[in-house]
């Protein structure tokens, strides 16, 4: 019985990341099952790495996580106790195994505390992912995707007395490459106010 409910169970629940619905990307089964045992173990990995613009990594690492996110894996790793944890996707891997050797013991680290504090694992848009106040007027129509689905806890809201009017939301967070974007795909619906840099991208994007 319980084996039927199981199976029905894994033919009727789905996860659908944000975005067009890109294909996931192809991932070796034995890499995720390496970084598995790494974790539960808690065992040095070995990897050798490659990212998008073409630097190689050849180096042990400490996980911290494996995070799911846009159609792939994250490997969430550190090299040594000062460094910053990274995260990286799995199908850029080269070589992951497990090295018989304890990893270091991070106490400090928290992965649903990196998730938050790097926005989603996002890419800042200058290399440096400081935090801007970002003020935007909402048409009353779209506010809903605002109040539904904050964009971060610390979010404000200011509704005017008329109920036609534009609605002002203010929120902290740091400028990544995907929110322009972002902004962009609500089209005439808002209207960004501050910072000056996120007007500027907004306007060369239009543009």
């Amino acid at each position: 019985r319980e084996k039927r409910r199981t199976k029905r169970l894994r033919e009727s629940l789905r996860i659908v990341p944000d975005g067009i619905g890109r294909l996931a990307a192809k991932i070796d089964q034995d890499m995720i099952r390496d970084v598995i045992d790494a974790i539960g173990s808690s065992q040095v990995l070995q990897i050798e790495y490659e990212s998008s613009r073409g630097v190689s990594v050849n180096e042990d690492v400490t996980p911290l996580g494996l995070v799911a996110k846009d159609g792939t894996l994250y490997l969430v790793s550190v090299k040594s106790f000062s460094d910053r944890p990274q995260a990286r996707p799995l199908h850029r891997f080269k070589v992951l195994r497990v090295r018989p050797r304890p990893a270091l013991m991070r106490t400090d680290f928290n992965l649903d505390d990196f998730i938050r504090d790097s926005h989603q694992m996002s890419h800042p848009l200058d290399g440096h992912a400081e935090v801007c106040l970002l003020v935007l007027d909402v048409h009353p129509k779209s506010v809903y995707h605002f109040t539904e689905r904050p964009i971060a806890k610390d979010q404000k809201i200011h509704r005017p007395k008329c109920s036609n009017s534009w609605i002002r939301l203010e929120v902290k967070i740091p400028i990544t490459l995907l929110l322009i974007p972002f902004l962009c795909s609500f089209g005439p619906a808002i209207r960004v106010l501050e910072p000056p840099l996120v007007v500027e991208q907004m306007s060369d994007r239009i543009s």
